[in-house]
């Protein structure tokens, strides 16, 4: 799916045709399944059990603990460099001194999950560098 001539066709595609609304158990209640367009494509060669299954996010593991306990792994050496007090407040909806810490005590001791998922620290801590991209690539004012 990540061939580019798929993505460059997908990105021409309105998100009516990406999204379905479907009503939830309730009234007045929706969920909102995503790639429908995808699951329309492939249903004929898919199993009904792999039809509706619903997204779920996939992290690559990271590579372990460092071999020395001082050392930090990529994904910290790359978020403390990117994720500043500057960049933070210029995203201007976040809490600095809570990040921080949030921040902080992920460098300070990581967690690695027994499924190789990352530490649910670290997924706020790429949201927010998610952000800071955004805003960077695409001139978001704060």
């Amino acid at each position: 799916f990540l061939d580019h001539h798929v993505v460059d066709y997908v990105t021409t595609i309105p998100p009516s045709l990406k999204l379905m609304p479907i009503a939830g158990d309730s009234p007045g209640q929706w969920q909102m399944v995503e790639k429908w367009i995808l699951r329309q494509a492939v249903k004929p060669f898919i199993t009904e059990e792999v039809y509706l299954r619903k997204k779920v996010p996939f992290n690559p593991p990271p590579s372990g603990p460092p071999p020395v306990a001082s050392q930090k792994l990529p994904l910290q050496m790359h978020l403390k460099a990117r994720i500043t007090q500057e960049n933070v407040e210029r995203l201007g909806f976040v809490n600095w001194p809570h990040i921080r810490e949030l921040l902080f005590e992920y460098l300070e001791s990581p967690k690695f999950l027994p499924n190789g998922g990352l530490d649910h620290r670290a997924g706020i801590l790429i949201s927010i560098l998610s952000y800071i991209v955004l805003q960077e690539r695409f001139n978001v004012p704060s």
